[in-house]
């Protein structure tokens, strides 16, 4: 197939065109936070359908899920002595309400080793655990292992500390289920004096917070593009609504929800061969809810999904990289897509259970997420009061939103391509001998808990 024409028609409506920002400067400044059951959500799922049918999209619905809520109180941490100082923090989602002191532990990084060797000291702490990674680290460990791990060795209390430097306390759900210890979130500079102190004095603290629990209903919102020849087989593209409700969640994950909705507007004008649907889930936050349910909705239909596309953080920076999970036998396929656009996008194979990506790799789609990926860090402002729009390049987006366009056009397109599903076994092998087994036994996540011993 000739991809030439097609290819300026869609860089060219990209940028040519305000829509994937005006759409990202609605998420954030007319919806303001769109925590899992505010009216900010809502107004954001309402928005996305909106333009959904306004692109021609068909079959727009809100699909609805029932979730347990959670709703923010008050809370504070005072540091004990003979002149008592508040210190800044923020529970955690899905935290339990606490009023009680703790003497504290320092827990470094809170990996699995760290954890191990604390164990004897441990019982009714209070743990400070950073939010980062030690250097070099091969395998990513997610707050909620972390957190879970520490509950299970006999913390009472966990402090999290956000590893970014700047004043600005982090936040990011606790598990669902299980969760019975209170979590809470500090500034980076807030856990350095703490772990300061603790080197050469004991400390106490005073933890005070307040929280309700409530069942609500939150949604998923889809739409469709038909193909013209193979309607039935699908190339399924998302990204989360929600966010936390510290700020507007201007890159996470509202950029990811810009990208899809500028793929939607631009591929509503070409005739596709398989039908493309266009998802923006709930409740990824807290523990990947609204996809799960969307799996669950959608089980008839998995079989037909050819590929998944996970847009989370996408447009944050400049999409360069394809992130493979579970498929790595696909990277040739990208590959060659990549050379022949030609745009230089690296394709790697990279799993983990931590995004919207995963309820499909359980059902066996191949899956994949598009990322920005550059050597040395890059600051993150996730899960923080400072995830703002002034932190989106509307430059970065928009050629995000080219690249998202043109992978989901030739993926639509060459119905010469279907890659293989794996089967349960398989699946549960992919789990078994990636980095990420014991962690998800520790979070409750573990899909054949009843053949976990």
């Amino acid at each position: 197939m000739e991809w030439s024409e097609l290819d300026k028609r869609i860089c060219g409506e990209a940028w040519t065109s305000r829509a994937t920002w005006e759409n990202l400067l609605y998420l954030c400044d007319e919806c303001g936070h769109r925590f899992m059951g505010s009216p900010g959500y809502k107004k954001a799922a309402d928005f996305v359908a909106d333009k959904f049918e306004a692109y021609g999209l068909q079959n727009v619905a809100l699909e609805p899920f029932d979730v347990r809520g959670w709703e923010r109180g008050p809370a504070s941490l005072t540091l004990l002595s003979e002149q008592p100082e508040t210190l800044a923090c923020l529970a955690l989602p899905d935290c339990v309400p606490c009023d009680r002191e703790y003497e504290l532990l320092d827990l470094g990084y809170g990996t699995p080793e760290e954890i191990e060797r604390h164990k004897e000291d441990m019982a009714g702490k209070a743990v400070v655990v950073s939010s980062a990674m030690p250097p070099g680290d091969t395998r990513y460990i997610h707050r909620m292992e972390k957190y879970m791990r520490a509950q299970e060795a006999g913390a009472s209390a966990f402090l999290f500390v956000n590893g970014e430097p700047g004043a600005s306390p982090i936040t990011g759900g606790l598990p669902e289920k299980g969760s019975h210890i209170p979590g809470v979130g500090l500034p980076h500079e807030t856990g350095a004096m703490l772990s300061r102190l603790l080197k050469n004095t004991p400390l106490r603290i005073r933890l005070q917070v307040e929280s309700q629990s409530r069942p609500i209903t939150s949604w998923n919102v889809v739409g469709e593009l038909p193909g013209s020849e193979r309607q039935e087989e699908q190339i399924v593209v998302g990204g989360h609504l929600d966010s936390h409700d510290l700020c507007a969640g201007a890159t996470d994950n509202a950029c990811g929800i810009a990208l899809v909705l500028e793929a939607a507007r631009i591929l509503s004008q070409i005739e596709l061969a398989r039908t493309v649907r266009f998802v923006a889930f709930g409740v990824e936050e807290l523990g990947l809810i609204g996809s799960d349910a969307y799996a669950t909705a959608h089980q008839d239909e998995m079989a037909q999904v050819q590929f998944m596309l996970n847009l989370d953080m996408t447009g944050s920076g400049i999409a360069n990289c394809l992130a493979l999970h579970a498929c790595p036998e696909l990277a040739p396929y990208f590959g060659e897509m990549a050379r022949q656009m030609p745009y230089e996008f690296n394709t790697v194979s990279r799993f983990h259970p931590y995004s919207d990506h995963f309820a499909f790799v359980m059902a066996g789609v191949p899956a994949g997420a598009l990322v920005h990926y550059a050597p040395g860090p890059r600051r993150g402002f996730a899960h923080t009061p400072a995830d703002t729009v002034d932190k989106v390049d509307p430059l970065e987006l928009q050629m995000s939103a080219m690249l998202v366009a043109r992978i989901l056009l030739r993926l639509a397109q060459d119905t010469a391509w279907s890659p293989a599903h794996k089967t349960s076994q398989e699946v549960r092998q992919l789990l078994e001998s990636s980095p990420f087994e014991a962690a998800m036994r520790f979070e409750g996540r573990w899909p054949w808990a009843d053949e976990a011993e």
